[in-house]
């Protein structure tokens, strides 16, 4: 296992000096790596840190704390035991298939440019299908002060199923941490760490890892649970009631900025078609298995796809009538044919960036929009009315 090569003041001796007596300390090192992952404990006096600020960038204002980075340097026994630990944290994911599929960091012949690789291939076949395609890139700050204890311990056992010394290590790990902060050799009072992993661990950038991998799950969740409370509140309440209910908390959600998921996967828009069909069978009580296409026509509600649908029209309207951004209304211009044709009466626009709307159901027709080209926006509009009016 390679040693860490940068010393922490906190340690006894010097780096260069332990590793000129390695051979001599190696079996004892060892005995204490071995021990601590054999009981799940980690002493305390391994667990403090001292946190050197380190700017981001060097053009930055060195006045603002926010241009910071805390960096934690640890006692080598400390990182030695980490390294030790994430080998086997890490083949156990592995051997388990427990990692997230799509998750490139801190994982064996995962990288930067894998990950790139993958998402320059999704975009491309995107366009070459006529599809929208849209990155989505989240980026929290200070990321590993986000960690909450108890709910990575949770996790660790109920969805990794790390059990037993495995937790209680993980525990010790977590708990009973501080740190302090050394600013041009003055250090400041050790303070309790309550939250987070130390930045500059090893095995920080795992546990987060392991942290955020449900984060695709919350929303659905957010979303069913929301709908159990309704569902208890149901008895109690008449029909408008509970259809207001599940307005404010089911639907305005799957509303909400929905163009964004015009031309994805009909296998994602189902498990928000899912959604709507169970807020639909708690408005009118109706049972699991009842037949939902009529349950959504007595509703009035349009399924999922159709309301994306919906959405595009309505923006695209909106872009054609100076009711929307210049940055929407560029994308679309105005198209004057240069003689005379048959179609001269209809409105034609030259379409500057478009898709393909396939069709999420078999018995409505796809939309086909041409990447390039003249569209009648007064077909493609009716083509729509005429499918909403058939689901209605």
């Amino acid at each position: 296992m390679k040693s860490p090569s940068s010393s922490c003041s906190l340690d006894p001796i010097p780096m260069d000096v332990l590793k000129s007596c390695l051979d001599l300390l190696l079996p004892h090192i060892t005995s204490i790596v071995n021990y601590s992952l054999s009981t799940g404990v980690i002493p305390e006096s391994l667990k403090s840190a001292q946190v050197v600020p380190i700017l981001k960038k060097t053009n930055l204002n060195k006045n603002n704390q926010q241009n910071y980075r805390p960096i934690s340097n640890l006692k080598f026994i400390f990182k030695t035991i980490e390294r030790a630990a994430a080998a086997q944290i890490n083949d156990y994911l592995q051997r388990e298939g427990l990692h997230a599929p799509k998750q490139s960091a801190y994982r064996k012949h995962h990288s930067t440019e894998t990950a790139m690789l993958r998402i320059q291939n999704d975009l491309l076949e995107a366009v070459d299908h006529c599809q929208e395609a849209v990155l989505v890139l989240l980026d929290f700050s200070a990321a590993f002060d986000t960690i909450d204890h108890d709910i990575i311990l949770e996790r660790l056992q109920n969805r990794y199923g790390i059990l037993a010394t495995a937790r209680k290590w993980f525990e010790s790990y977590l708990r009973g941490r501080s740190f302090s902060v050394n600013i041009r050799g003055a250090r400041s009072i050790p303070r309790n760490l309550n939250d987070g992993v130390p930045q500059g661990s090893v095995l920080g950038p795992s546990i987060f890892a392991m942290y955020v991998a449900p984060l695709g799950d919350i929303v659905s969740a957010h979303a069913s649970f929301a709908l159990y409370k309704i569902g208890q509140l149901a008895k109690y309440l008449d029909h408008k009631s509970t259809e207001r209910l599940v307005h404010a908390f089911i639907t305005s959600r799957l509303d909400y900025c929905n163009s964004l998921l015009y031309g994805i996967p009909s296998t994602e828009l189902s498990k928000l078609q899912l959604i709507q069909n169970s807020a639909a069978r708690l408005v009118t009580r109706s049972k699991k298995h009842d037949h939902i296409t009529p349950i959504l026509r007595d509703l009035h509600w349009l399924p999922l796809h159709l309301r994306i649908r919906y959405k595009v029209a309505l923006l695209a309207f909106k872009a054609i009538h100076g009711m929307a951004p210049s940055y929407l209304t560029d994308l679309v211009a105005s198209y004057s044919p240069q003689r005379r044709l048959r179609s001269s009466s209809e409105t034609l626009f030259v379409v500057l960036a478009g898709a393909t709307l396939d069709s999420t159901e078999t018995d409505v027709s796809a939309l086909q929009l041409p990447k390039s080209g003249t569209i009648c926006l007064g077909t493609f509009v009716k083509h729509l009315i005429l499918t909403v009016l058939r689901k209605i």
